[in-house]
């Protein structure tokens, strides 16, 4: 969770103890009063005591800091809550519906849902809170019009809630969305500030290398034998040095916003197939084997080639790795597209990425390898190219297979 999320979370944790403990005491201090002051209304004591006990047995364990427990924390809440409401349900039907308990219904539901931590809690209170009168209302003592004003009122209750809340969690949704946003920009942006420094200090020695081969060459060996070993080492050496280069233009590109520059049509099932033989040769003994079965229609794309190229072969790569160990691997590539974009799906049916690091698998230096076996860089910088060529690249689980998706934009001129 990044900052905003935890301080939603606190305040709304802080709610929750607030309203049980109150609750608690106010429950108790209230069936004891009436008692007393109004000994014609019925009650439950047993209900009282027992709601009591659990409030404030959930409020010390909200206390409780460990991960694996707060999904059970927030299991004991929803009951908690709900128990209070269930309880008011039952003290306005076994009082035949007396003003003062409808009133207490209608605060008590109030206070109720300005608890819940998300909107599908709200959904549930309000199904329970408007539903459960609903249902009363068939042994209610009262006449058709006292009914419909109740009740009239209670759905008029929840539903302005309701929408206070949902404009609410729609809100922070949105913070949290833009600041993720911009705290991923911000990484970046300096991982492309970093990726500029490295391609400059790398291309120096790079420049020096190539020339002193190029000496080299036209000096020639001494024996005529060993010419042609000579030339082989020499344009070998020549070769890694151009793939440096093109590796270093594509970190010089990422470090520069060149998102409009540069862009190209090209066809989509060719730069597939390419990432997709770059990738087997890094694993030439694997039993993984990637299928994809290119689409009928024309795939022309506007972007840079050699970054979609690197896309799939970052995704491919990923793939093999988590699928290499299984007994049946299966890593597929579909291409699709509707109205406005091409969707390109890798998919595998590997381990996938933890909760843990699902949310920022896309951030700089997060992986799920072993120390020493990757830098976390592949998916970053991936995201950073799709954003180049003006698309979007996304992960998703889907029962036991993994899902990256990179959607790019399907040009104009051949949607006429």
């Amino acid at each position: 969770m990044n900052v905003l999320e935890i301080i939603e979370h606190n305040e709304a944790i802080r709610r929750i103890r607030i309203f049980m403990i109150s609750g608690a005491i106010c429950s108790m201090v209230f069936y004891f009063l009436m008692t007393r002051v109004h000994p014609q209304y019925a009650d439950f004591l047993p209900g009282r005591i027992a709601i009591s006990i659990f409030s404030l047995f959930s409020v010390v364990f909200t206390y409780i800091k460990k991960d694996n427990l707060l999904f059970w924390s927030r299991i004991l809440i929803r009951i908690g809550t709900m128990s209070f409401l269930m309880l008011y349900l039952y003290l306005l039907s076994i009082n035949g519906w007396s003003l003062f308990h409808c009133w207490s219904y209608f605060v008590v539901a109030a206070i109720i849902c300005s608890t819940s931590m998300t909107w599908n809690g709200y959904v549930q209170y309000a199904i329970v809170g408007v539903g459960g009168p609903l249902i009363l209302s068939l042994w209610a003592p009262l006449n058709w019009l006292e009914l419909f004003h109740f009740h009239s009122a209670n759905i008029a209750t929840f539903a302005i809630i309701g929408v206070s809340a949902k404009s609410t969690f729609r809100y922070k949704n949105e913070v949290s969305k833009l600041t993720n946003d911009l705290i991923l920009q911000s990484k970046m942006a300096a991982l492309g500030e970093m990726a500029g420094g490295i391609s400059h200090e790398i291309n120096n020695p790079l420049a020096i290398i190539k020339g002193a081969v190029e000496q080299i060459k036209r000096v020639g060996p001494d024996s005529s034998e060993d010419k042609e070993k000579f030339n082989n080492l020499t344009d070998k050496i020549s070769r890694m040095v151009e793939r440096i280069t093109v590796v270093t233009g594509g970190l010089k590109e990422f470090s520069q916003d060149t998102a409009d520059q540069n862009l190209h049509l090209h066809d989509l099932n060719t730069i597939i197939a390419e990432g997709i033989k770059m990738c087997m040769r890094r694993f030439p003994n694997s039993n993984v084997e990637i299928s994809f079965t290119p689409p009928e229609y024309p795939s022309l794309c506007l972007c840079k080639r050699n970054q979609i190229i690197e896309i799939v072969l970052n995704l491919c790569t990923n793939a093999v790795e988590a699928t290499i160990e299984k007994e049946a691997p299966m890593v597929h590539i579909s291409l699709t597209k509707n109205d406005t974009q091409y969707s390109l799906s890798i998919s595998d049916n590997g381990d996938g990425v933890s909760e843990a690091i699902s949310g920022k698998v896309m951030e700089p230096f997060v992986t799920t390898k072993d120390i020493g076996k990757g830098l976390g860089l592949g998916l970053s910088i991936s995201h950073g190219f799709s954003r180049v060529n003006g698309g979007e690249l996304s992960y998703y689980r889907d029962g036991q297979l993994t899902h990256f998706v990179l959607t790019l934009p399907i040009p104009e001129s051949t949607l006429l």
